[in-house]
């Protein structure tokens, strides 16, 4: 390095202190990366062993050290190539309700796995930081970022702490996402009837349907939908003069009439009715 005082090349120390401990440690693992006799891209696979618990040394301004500890919250994994792949995290519960039996010593995990999410069976987490193996290889092998948290009674960070703007950009996010779920409710519950009919200007009407409106309702709206013709002109039906029928829109066939179920059905039918009940009349 050359000293801007004495203008001559000298050995030097370069060195970054973090001034204040972070709540939530960020260890970025440096999987990928280009070999320059091959001029390609490559990703280490070699298994780093992560402890659950981490001390950090921190040196306050007065002088001496001190050790403040953390507990690794997430896992995220890698796998695949340095040119593309899949990707998919472990995270511990921080749920302060004591653990169910089944957890493990290391607490409940949870494997979020694109939209699937499913808890990690606790030998599978006891050997993830007990078995320094081949089975707990693999999951080391794919981490490429570890998330620590600091160690405190309260494991989640008050609301308080958030800066303002997060906390008000968060609670934007909620809000929409609550809207967005009930019209995906809304939309799960209704579907939507093509009605085809030479009486009408344009011979396709769409018909939105709720999933449980039944067959009586659904006519009465089909036939506003089309024009009551010369049916009574308040929109009653005359009975038997109008129904609903299967139609294939490309073999312009039709089909089967809708029919609602029977209300009243006979759980015994008689296999041989005989319309007669006197065979031998006089």
């Amino acid at each position: 390095w050359e000293c801007p005082a004495c203008k001559g090349k000298v050995e030097f120390t370069k060195q970054l202190v973090v001034a204040e401990a972070p709540k939530v440690l960020a260890l970025h693992l440096k999987r990928f990366v280009f070999d320059r006799a091959t001029l390609r891209r490559l990703k280490l696979n070699h298994a780093v062993y992560c402890p659950m618990t981490l001390d950090l040394p921190v040196f306050p301004e007065g002088g001496g050290e001190d050790m403040l500890p953390y507990e690794l919250s997430a896992i995220l994994l890698h796998s695949g190539t340095a040119h593309g792949g899949h990707y998919k995290a472990y995270v511990r519960s921080d749920d302060p309700r004591p653990a169910p039996p089944t957890a493990s010593a290391f607490g409940a995990w949870y494997c979020f796995n694109d939209a699937s999410v499913t808890e990690l069976p606790a030998e599978e987490v006891t050997a993830m930081f007990e078995d320094q193996g081949e089975r707990a290889g693999g999951v080391w092998g794919a981490a490429y970022m570890l998330l620590y948290r600091r160690a405190n009674p309260s494991p989640n960070a008050a609301e308080d702490n958030a800066p303002g703007d997060l906390r008000a950009e968060v609670n934007a996010d909620n809000a929409a996402n609550r809207v967005l779920r009930q019209a995906y409710q809304v939309h799960r519950a209704m579907a939507e009837l093509q009605l085809f009919s030479s009486r009408t200007a344009h011979p396709t009407v769409t018909l939105s349907m709720h999933k449980l409106e039944t067959l009586a309702a659904l006519l009465k709206r089909a036939v506003t939908e089309v024009g009551g013709g010369d049916d009574d002109a308040s929109g009653a039906l005359a009975e038997g003069r109008v129904r609903l029928r299967r139609y294939g829109s490309g073999t312009r066939r039709l089909g089967a009439p809708l029919a609602a179920p029977d209300p009243n059905p006979n759980p015994n039918p008689d296999p041989n009715p005989n319309p007669n009940p006197n065979p031998n009349p006089n």
